[in-house]
């Protein structure tokens, strides 16, 4: 599986006390703790590459999702 490292533009909110903390990836982080393990470990069962691609943009696909529910407006009377 062939993997392009090249740079990508991270807008980051900004606040006057420089306070903001980013909660999915932390600043400078380059890895995902756990992630590269998952796809050995997707490997060394037989998984085909296309077979974890397809399975990694499902999960990204639903992540998006929840992040767009997530700040979704509420109703005026949220129970």
């Amino acid at each position: 599986m062939a993997i392009k490292d090249g740079q990508i533009e991270i807008s980051v909110p900004r606040d006057r006390q420089g306070t903001f903390e980013p909660q999915l990836i932390k600043k400078g982080q380059r890895r995902i703790k756990g992630f590269d393990e998952k796809v050995i470990s997707m490997c060394a069962r037989r998984m085909a590459v296309r077979e974890i691609q397809g399975l990694l943009k499902d999960v990204y696909a639903v992540m998006e999702e929840v992040r767009e529910w997530q700040a979704r407006p509420l109703d005026p009377l949220f129970p």
